[in-house]
């Protein structure tokens, strides 16, 4: 009986030790959090999407878009341009995308938009200006993210990444 309380006091000790560690691992993580969002205006993403797999030869890329009209393409899978790539786009094209976001942010939208019982669709995750993400699929979003999505991938065709899949 005497080496199930001690047991049970020193599991209890281990325990408070490891959760005063997380909180200062978590405090840590807050300030370098604080940190990351003070960067340079021009630093700041406009959108981002990233498209996940499937269990065939879907693409398998990351688009991010800057406030400043810089884009870059991370190609990781059945893409013809693999590795990251750098471009800009134009004041038009970025005020156009800009007004497709604005209006992406002044909506109500899910967190997902996805067909559980679907298992090889592909989803794509978004992330807005302010850091929140929406997981979706073309099928199931509604037309702010549809439009969004479009003109994102039009964007990356229109710098030159294309579409054709390498096996």
């Amino acid at each position: 009986m005497h080496f199930i309380r001690i047991a049970l006091l020193v599991s209890t000790l281990i325990g408070f030790m490891y959760g005063c560690k997380s909180k200062k691992i978590e405090e840590t993580n807050v300030q370098k959090q604080v940190v990351d969002e003070s960067v340079a205006q021009s630093d700041l993403i406009v959108a981002q999407i990233k498209r996940d797999a499937c269990y065939g030869t879907c693409p398998v890329d990351l688009i991010t878009i800057y406030n400043d009209g810089r884009v870059q393409y991370k190609g990781v899978k059945f893409v013809k341009n693999l590795g990251t790539h750098t471009a800009n786009i134009d004041e038009e094209r970025l005020l156009k995308l800009k007004s497709v976001v604005d209006d992406l942010m002044s909506s109500k939208l899910n967190k997902q938009y996805i067909m559980e019982h679907v298992s090889d669709l592909p989803s794509r995750l978004l992330t807005k200006p302010d850091g929140t993400t929406i997981r979706y699929q073309l099928n199931e979003s509604p037309d702010i993210l549809i439009e969004l999505d479009k003109q994102v991938y039009e964007i990356k065709e229109a710098v030159g990444w294309s579409e054709t899949v390498t096996h």
